[in-house]
């Protein structure tokens, strides 16, 4: 059974996507709050996701390990991802 923080997410990405009408764009960092989004959005969203824009701040070497993180987690999950800096 899903925390209820983890149940509250995933509604609010429901809620996205069913106003969208389509798979969102998740646009991720690699920091702790858009890596716990991207989980809860691919276990479960059921209009799924679209791709994963992975954007590095560039603000240092924890910003790049960051963001390559999160990328490789995106493609790990099977989602197409999108890479951008600053």
């Amino acid at each position: 059974m899903p925390h209820p923080s983890e149940r509250l997410l995933a509604d609010a990405l429901q809620c996205a996507a069913d106003h969208a009408g389509a798979p969102l764009l998740l646009a991720i960092s690699g920091g702790l709050d858009s890596m716990t989004m991207l989980h809860v959005a691919a276990a479960h969203l059921r209009v799924g996701v679209a791709a994963v824009a992975v954007f590095d701040h560039r603000t240092g070497e924890s910003s790049r390990r960051a963001s390559s993180l999160a990328a490789h987690t995106a493609a790990r999950l099977g989602l197409p991802v999108i890479r951008g800096a600053m």
